[in-house]
């Protein structure tokens, strides 16, 4: 037997390992974050071995705390260190699982350590009963990490092998087409820039094919024929031509709407931009003020209503567009891989939560014929208890109350409307020739409970979904990869992805994340990846050109799954030890997003359950020991025992 220093050595060996796994988190999350911060675009990731010397600091830090806590035994000062250690747990649930579980074991080692000061010559304590202690300690924590990773993994969804097999053709082909929007003009230096860009993020395969995607600027690329505003094709011929140099596969971004104007530079869009019954009206009949002409128009949308002037002339351009396209997908079918349409079509929500689109007085009249083909004016009346005489004096909600029946019915027309723009854009498209397999919406994949997706911009989900293509998303940072399941659920086996980047400080420079989500994508059934992008001058922590790690990711993604059909390939499935890596991160679905403070205290809220556990074990560990030492053990150790 041995004295309770025994004890002690075993309280300081679990403080060990909890220090040893914050220091492991710590040196990957201050990696991520200094590998990009500082020197993402300058230098070869792989030469930065020397950054683990900066975690001295923090490990002398948590020591010095546990001294104190260590010295002070169990006196009353012992809460302020409890304290300050589960605000450090707290913090360790948003930065991930290591700096937790780290956590964790520091306050049960602290706890043993007081303990074996207050008992000490008070009871007995065996060698093996240190190890079995020790062995249940480091084994509990993670025991649920390996059991919630195995279950992932044994109850993984994969989309019908039988749909993707048989030779190469276009259903059973994953395109990846980053995003090229800067070109030279100069025909060899754009091809040249071309062939770089797939040999590096190559190879390509009988069922992976490297290519790229650039934006058709239907509204901005105009010519004024006599008094007639038509499709100006140059720039778009162009891009066409290197395809073919290259025979590459592009997929083109028909941008024309709100987000896709490339700045006002005909007179034709200046004209009807300049002109409020075009645009979006808040609650207070305001229009939102003119921008400069060559600024993409942020704050002053175009209605999405689909009879204003600028949906008509958008229509013409966008048919005459899609004839060309047409016409080079039937003489080099390999090489049209499809159309997104305008990228993320919402309502106006850059000037604040505190004001809502859209009230122009054509919306107005059209929600009017929407209530009308809803519900007789009775059932109207009675449903919202209102005594209206006529629909067409029937005004929209002006007031914000979430929960209103109201304002509930108002809100599910102003997304009636965001789809209705996604249908009419995906039918003009169908209409011209395009393949609806071919036709991807693009709207923003968020949770299904964001308020400002379902209020503000009035864009979930559900409005990418459209009878004359198929569902297509933009999706920044991270996400949880049972999350891509609801765009197969609505979609099946043909989506895209058409704007994707991890765009976070954290982990802007974590390749396996990147390869973690272009696994959940791939499991899920995705048919066209567009990161973004391949150039990017105006926020470098998107472009792609320069990341080298995520080159490495997409290389080792490419030779995973290039010679097997879409989605079949067990190589390109999320494995067990990809759960394993999530969990220990700790990374939460949108987490990645949270940015401000208040978003942090939300997000400590939503756990608080949790943290408030952890501070009873610790709290009711002390009172025992107290408890324990005001009442002797009548048998004592010898002194020479």
């Amino acid at each position: 037997m041995i004295r309770m220093n025994g004890l002690k050595k075993c309280g300081y060996l679990i403080s060990l390992v909890g220090e040893a796994l914050i220091i492991i988190q710590a040196i990957i999350f201050f990696s991520q974050l200094i590998l990009y911060k500082f020197i993402l675009e300058r230098v070869n990731f792989e030469l930065m071995v020397f950054l683990p010397l900066i975690f001295i600091p923090i490990v002398a830090s948590m020591e010095l705390l546990i001294l104190i806590a260590d010295r002070k035994a169990i006196k009353f000062l012992d809460m302020s260190c409890y304290i300050a250690l589960l605000f450090f747990a707290a913090l360790s649930l948003y930065l991930g699982g290591g700096w937790y579980f780290g956590i964790i074991f520091v306050m049960i080692g602290i706890l043993i350590r007081i303990a074996s000061k207050t008992w000490q010559n008070k009871v007995k304590f065996g060698k093996k009963y240190i190890l079995i202690l020790l062995v249940i300690l480091i084994l509990l924590p993670f025991t649920s990490l390996l059991i919630q990773s195995s279950v992932k993994v044994s109850n993984a969804r994969t989309i019908p092998a039988e749909s993707m097999s048989g030779p190469p053709r276009y259903d059973n082909i994953l395109y990846m087409t980053p995003i090229l929007e800067h070109y030279t003009w100069v025909p060899a230096q754009d091809n040249a820039e071309i062939e770089f860009l797939k040999a590096t993020i190559g190879p390509s395969g009988d069922y992976y094919k490297i290519g790229f995607s650039v934006s058709c600027w239907y509204s901005a690329n105009l010519v004024n024929n006599s008094g007639v505003w038509d499709f100006e094709p140059t720039e778009l011929y162009y891009k066409l031509n290197r395809s073919i140099d290259t025979n590459t596969p592009v997929l083109f971004h028909m941008n024309g709407g709100n987000w896709g104007s490339n700045g006002i530079n005909n007179d034709l869009l200046m004209e009807l931009w300049e002109n409020d019954s075009n645009c979006q009206f808040d609650q207070y009949g305001v229009v939102p003020p003119m921008q400069p002409a060559d600024f993409v128009l942020l704050d002053r949308l175009f209605s999405l209503q689909k009879d204003t002037d600028f949906n008509k002339y958008r229509e013409i351009h966008l048919k005459q567009a899609a004839g060309i396209l047409v016409n080079f997908s039937q003489n080099y079918p390999d090489l049209f891989v499809g159309c997104s349409l305008d990228s993320e079509i919402h309502l106006d929500y850059t000037l604040g939560d505190e004001l809502y689109y859209d009230y122009n007085p054509l919306v107005i009249g059209e929600y009017q014929n929407w209530l009308a083909s809803r519900y007789t004016l009775v059932e109207y009346n009675s449903k919202f208890e209102q005594a209206e005489s006529s629909f067409s004096t029937i005004d929209a909600p002006r007031d914000p109350s979430y929960g209103d029946p109201l304002w509930e019915e108002w809100t599910l027309f102003r997304q009636h409307l965001v789809q209705q723009n996604v249908e009419l854009q995906a039918k003009w498209l169908n209409e011209s020739g395009i393949p609806q397999n071919k036709i991807y919406s693009h709207q923003i994949l968020t949770k299904p409970d964001d308020k400002s997706a379902y209020y503000s911009r009035c864009d979930p989900l559900e409005t990418a979904v459209t009878q004359y293509g198929v569902v297509g998303i933009t999706r920044y940072n991270y996400i949880n990869p049972e999350r891509f399941w609801d765009i197969y659920d609505l979609s099946g086996p043909n989506w895209g992805n058409f704007e994707w980047n991890i765009w976070h400080e954290r982990v802007q420079s974590d390749y396996h994340l990147y390869l973690i989500q272009l696994k959940a994508m791939y499991q899920a059934g995705v048919h066209v990846i567009c990161p973004n992008g391949w150039f990017e001058f105006n926020n470098p922590r998107l472009m792609i050109r320069n990341n080298t790690i995520f080159h490495r990711a997409l290389v080792k993604f490419a030779y995973s799954i290039k010679d097997v059909p879409r989605g079949t390939s067990p190589d390109g499935f999320l494995t067990f030890l990809d759960y394993l890596f999530i969990s220990f991160m700790n990374f939460d679905e949108f987490q990645l997003d949270f940015m401000s403070f208040t978003d942090f205290i939300d997000f400590l809220l939503d756990r608080i359950w949790f943290i408030g556990l952890i501070f009873a074990i610790s709290v009711i560990g002390v009172i025992g020991i107290k408890i324990f030492a005001k009442f002797p053990i009548k048998k004592r150790l010898k002194p020479n025992a």
